[in-house]
């Protein structure tokens, strides 16, 4: 027995180094992907019916009629799921991502005298992911400023919202942990008060930051626009409920 633990332990150091060296590799392969995708022209880009037949660490395998094969996956993501909205690394995007059919956005990328297949979003039900830089290649405009509006509450995602008015959509950006003064109430947190704004609400917002797509985004994920850094006041003008952003 004591043997066999040797044996297992040299196993073991002798494997170690290979697969820290595997991982430092996979990184640099990373950054080396994510400096070509920064460049990306719309001719690099693909959007495609497939179907997901596997999913790993690092990569996702595709199947459809315009490309089979593997696709890089690796790197930060903006996930957008029922339950959950914020960036994540693969590790833990992966775990909202299933097999089967998909819409799926692809870019392939020269690198010397290879071609990496890289995934850049896709789309699963209610289910999205989106890589940061096809965020930035779809961006249309980035508005700051105040802006005063009344809107339809048509879903919630985790402690965030999407709105809609005149069929624009919005992903609203809210941190659970976030401060807010509420009317006749006082300091109360975002995560206590979500449950009280009921789908099919009016609301009314004073927002500071819209980042607006282009239309081949909202046509891919179903979003026209995502509202972020929330610094003003949201008031259900069904339930009567008002909040403004804590500090005033």
């Amino acid at each position: 027995m004591k043997r066999l633990a040797i044996i297992l332990i040299l196993v073991v150091l002798a494997i170690t180094p290979v697969y820290v060296y595997t991982l430092q590799a996979q990184t640099q392969e990373d950054k080396l992907l994510i400096e070509k995708l920064k460049t990306l022209d719309s001719s690099k880009i693909r959007v495609l019916n497939g179907t997901i037949t596997s999913i790993a660490n690092t990569t996702i395998v595709v199947k459809s009629g315009e490309f089979s094969g593997e696709l890089i996956a690796s790197g930060k993501w903006l996930l957008v799921t029922q339950s959950d909205v914020g960036t994540y690394h693969w590790m833990e995007t992966m775990e909202y991502v299933r097999e089967g059919d998909a819409l799926i956005v692809m870019a392939s990328v020269s690198r010397d005298n290879e071609t990496l297949n890289a995934l850049l979003g896709l789309r699963q039900g209610d289910t999205f992911i989106v890589r940061p830089t096809l965020v930035k290649y779809f961006t249309h405009e980035r508005r700051h400023g105040t802006f005063e509006f009344t809107c339809k509450l048509v879903e919630k995602r985790g402690y965030s919202f999407i709105i809609e008015k005149k069929g624009f959509k919005a992903l609203v950006f809210i941190n659970p942990e976030g401060r807010w003064y509420r009317a006749g109430q006082g300091e109360v947190l975002w995560k206590d008060v979500v449950d009280e704004f009921n789908l099919g609400d009016t609301l009314w917002l004073c927002t500071h930051n819209i980042l607006v797509f282009k239309s081949e985004f909202a046509e891919i994920f179903g979003i026209n626009a995502v509202i972020w850094g929330f610094s003003g006041a949201i008031i259900d003008l069904d339930t009567g409920i008002a909040l403004a952003k804590y500090p005033l």
